[in-house]
């Protein structure tokens, strides 16, 4: 079976129009191209709801976020989505998406959003995957979809865990900084991307690092940059992966008026 185009975008955070940018761009196919949400529908916009719904809408949630079928959609969890999920704060955390948690527990408890998906032998999530995971990435035989499902059932066991009633806070690895909810690429030595991989991820880079620059290095980052809200001339901004024919790509610009 021809593997279907595959269209990833991330980090709305409250702008929807962010997301429809990115399809409207594209010329996303509803039914036959593969839509990836890489995380962070909440905090900083005011419409966080919305941007869940234009995500959903856009066709069934896939069975398996590993080679998934024509017209499926995959959705990631973010940093500030586990954080509603958790009760727990992320900056920013304004507008507050408190009344999202309901829908986010019953996503996790069914296993619908998940936090790895793969494509083309493209790792896909939030932050992406440093060094910190050398000895898993080998432990997997350098296979991106063994680690995906590795990093899977890490996420769930731990996040699993701290939804308890009376779980000790803790921060594991999957979790942390230098994982795949909180990895941003610096210069620092010990902040290098994972060699071999080529992954495909939301977030932003840190330290001085551009998106741009890592791609050369396997990381292409969707990202469209949010962090001080959406000025006016900015309403038609899109960044988007494309991922076909075990290709990356991306597409960043401002749609025309």
């Amino acid at each position: 079976m021809t593997t279907p185009r595959t269209i990833v975008i991330s980090d709305a955070h409250g702008y929807p129009e962010l997301i429809r940018n990115a399809l409207q761009h594209s010329g996303f196919r509803v039914g036959e191209d593969v839509l990836v949400y890489a995380g962070d529908f909440v905090h900083r916009g005011p419409a966080a709801a919305e941007c869940v719904a234009i995500v959903e809408g856009c066709g069934a949630i896939a069975d398996s976020p590993l080679d998934p079928r024509p017209g499926d959609v995959i959705v990631l969890w973010g940093n500030h989505d586990v954080a509603v999920l958790r009760g727990t704060f992320a900056y920013p955390s304004s507008p507050p998406a408190d009344e999202l948690r309901p829908l986010f527990r019953a996503r996790f408890d069914d296993e619908a959003y998940r936090l790895a998906a793969c494509v083309d032998e493209v790792l896909i999530t939030h932050a992406g995957i440093s060094t910190e995971y050398a000895a898993d990435w080998q432990a997997c035989g350098r296979d991106p979809r063994a680690l995906a499902v590795r990093l899977e059932t890490d996420f769930r066991n731990c996040v699993t865990y701290l939804l308890e009633a009376g779980a000790v806070s803790v921060n594991p690895p999957i979790l942390g900084n230098l994982g795949p909810l909180g990895y941003r690429p610096s210069l620092e030595p010990r902040d290098k991307l994972l060699p071999g991989l080529v992954q495909v991820v939301g977030h932003t880079p840190g330290g001085g690092v551009t998106a741009r620059s890592l791609r050369a290095d396997g990381m292409f980052m969707v990202d469209p940059d949010v962090l001080k809200g959406l000025r006016p001339e900015d309403n038609g901004r899109y960044r988007y992966a494309v991922i076909e024919d075990a290709t990356v790509h991306i597409e960043e610009g401002v749609l025309p008026d």
